[in-house]
């Protein structure tokens, strides 16, 4: 039963193809009660739909709001996507750059790509599991890069039927074997303990064919290779070399304690089968193995806008060595796919190659691409198979929507990636930031590509406090910020920045102990500023109504009282900023009832 009232979906799409997919997707959320879905459609490399739908949040705790709607942009756990449309592609980026052929490249032995440091490992596990020793050397010593990608390297896979525990099979569970905690465990111990505790099933590279091969550690394994390639950390190459460019280091990201506007909070369903949002929780260093094999959160838009690029950049061939899922239709052509589930989160997408026909209605599906993300694990939508591309509905959800895009006649000027529509901006705030802790706070959005937008400062038993927000720094623009100045440190700043091209964007005036301090945002906008700080009441006054007469427009009005003495700082602009009204004096009453009229007029 749907417990849930599903609001009015946002996004944009051609209108013909808007209204079939709007149907088959609140149909498939009614049916599975799943809170939210983000889907994305594209046709040779335009984007034709891209839509939220349902809620990111459902039933919050007291500290968040009881509902949010999803947005075309929201990010949800997209689990083992992760492999197809970024490991797998980072991985094979990685190589070309570096000449390695994934093929012929061996992981083990002396000569192997990781240069005997795993060998002890296997000899290890090779010990502990005679007879089969002899074999099995032989085995260890044929598992190219390739294998990893192709889920063919032989390791005892994830779900596999009486796979035992590492208890039965070493002893030692993994902090056991290497005398540390959980959060101190390194990917390379992750590995180690990996071949000592699993077998190898068959010879690399010729599995049996009953029998699934799917292995998350395969793919984790690229936290190990991207970082012996690129001698970077896995996720600082990805987020460098792989999304920035792309431009989607903003918009796909790993899961944080402390998440943003964008992100869809997950959700599992309770024993009366009502979905439940649980709090995010911090990706760490030591989980970069999970984070290759299906730890990032993306829109479905995200999603099209890489697969997308890939196209442009490889060839069909080349994409499925990369660890998509290819099957080929009557007509022998290759489509490519790849499913996701993770607690909190299901993804799929499929990419239909140039010239790719559907073998029952023989529609043209040439160059469409198709993305879906729910904020919600169904486990009826992923049978217990350790394989995620049987992912039964959302591959059906998905292969309707390709069947709507020829009977929609998507005109070929139609793309609104070109009209600017999808973009989405997302907000990251933070509330009464202790000035202790505000820089680190500062240090890790910026490191995370946000740009700080607004800051208030406040006194609280004599130590100074921020709310802050930062939001996504897209376009990108140089920017630099600085709080507790006084006021003669605040004007030097201004002047040193004013003669290297940045503008004041923010300044905001708070009063700790006798001081009055400040706390200012400068960019490389462009844009014409005007300000002055530390004014009393009368000069502020005489300025306001020269600028305002002059045509300049109060961005910004600050007040710090210091023994009872109100200092006033200002910051105008010729930007439109829409229109504005500026009162002062106002009791908490009588600023509700302002508030309510001007909200009123703007609505």
């Amino acid at each position: 039963m749907n417990t849930m009232n599903t609001p009015k979906s946002t996004g944009e799409a051609w209108n013909k193809l808007e209204e079939k997919v709007d149907s088959l997707v609140e149909t498939l959320m009614k049916e599975k009660n799943l809170p939210g879905m983000t889907v994305a459609v594209t046709k040779a490399g335009r984007l034709i739909l891209s839509k939220g739908y349902g809620f990111a949040l459902v039933d919050g705790t007291r500290k968040l709001p009881r509902k949010l709607p999803m947005k075309p942009c929201s990010r949800s756990k997209i689990g083992s996507v992760t492999k197809a449309v970024i490991t797998g592609p980072s991985g094979f980026q990685l190589m070309k750059s570096e000449n390695i052929d994934p093929k012929s490249t061996k992981l083990y032995g002396p000569k192997g790509f990781f240069g005997g440091i795993f060998d002890a490992d296997i000899d290890v596990a090779i010990k502990d599991h005679a007879p089969k020793s002899a074999q099995w050397k032989q085995w260890y010593e044929k598992i190219t890069i390739q294998h990893l990608l192709d889920h063919k390297a032989g390791f005892r896979g994830d779900k596999d039927e009486g796979d035992p525990t590492s208890k039965d099979m070493a002893g030692q569970d993994i902090t056991e074997m290497f005398g540390v905690s959980e959060d101190e465990v390194t990917i390379e111990q992750r590995h180690r303990h990996f071949l000592r505790t699993r077998d190898l099933r068959y010879e690399p590279g010729n599995p049996p064919s009953n029998l699934k091969t799917y292995l998350n550690h395969g793919f984790g394994m690229w936290a190990l290779l991207i970082q012996k390639m690129s001698g970077k950390p896995y996720r600082n190459y990805v987020q460098d070399h792989y999304l920035r460019p792309a431009k989607l280091h903003n918009a796909v990201r790993w899961e944080r304690e402390n998440p943003d506007s964008c992100d869809a909070y997950g959700h599992k369903f309770n024993d009366n089968l009502k979905p439940e949002a649980h709090l995010f929780e911090e990706s760490t260093l030591n989980s970069s193995m999970g984070l290759a094999a299906g730890g990032f959160m993306a829109s479905a838009q995200s999603v099209v806008r890489l697969t997308a690029s890939l196209d442009k950049k490889y060839t069909t061939e080349e994409l499925d060595s990369m660890g998509w899922g290819g099957t080929k239709n009557s007509k022998g052509h290759l489509r490519l796919s790849h499913g996701g589930s993770i607690e909190g989160g299901l993804a799929y997408v499929v990419i239909y190659p140039d010239g790719y026909r559907s073998s029952t209605e023989n529609l043209d599906l040439s160059e469409v691409h198709i993305a879906v993300a729910a904020n919600a694990k169904d486990e009826s939508a992923n049978p217990d198979t350790g394989d995620p591309n049987q992912n039964p509905n959302l591959e059906s959800l998905a292969n309707n929507i390709a069947v709507a895009v020829p009977a929609a006649n998507v005109p070929a000027t139609f793309d609104l990636w070109k009209q600017g529509k999808p973009a989405c901006s997302c907000e990251y705030v933070r509330h009464g930031v202790s000035a202790n802790e505000y820089q680190q706070v500062f240090d890790e959005a910026g490191q995370a590509g946000y740009r700080l937008e607004w800051i208030d400062g406040y006194s609280d038993e004599g130590k100074s406090h921020f709310n802050v927000i930062f939001r996504t720094n897209e376009p990108e623009i140089d920017w630099v910020s600085h709080h507790d100045m006084t006021g003669t440190i605040y004007q030097q700043k201004f002047d040193e920045y004013r003669k290297e091209g940045f503008s004041l964007d923010h300044v905001d005036s708070y009063a700790v102990g006798k001081k009055v301090l400040y706390a200012a945002i400068w960019t490389k906008s462009g844009a014409a500023s005007t300000a002055y700080h530390g004014s009393t009441a009368e000069d502020h006054q005489k300025s306001f109504d020269s600028l305002t007469g002059a045509g300049w427009k109060p961005k910004v009005i600050s007040v710090a009282s210091v023994d009872g003495k109100r200092h006033y700082t200002a910051l105008y602009t010729k930007q439109a900023i829409g229109r504005f009204e500026a009162r002062s004096f106002l009791t908490p009453n009588e600023h509700q009832a302002k508030f309510d009229e001007n909200s009123a007029r703007a609505g």
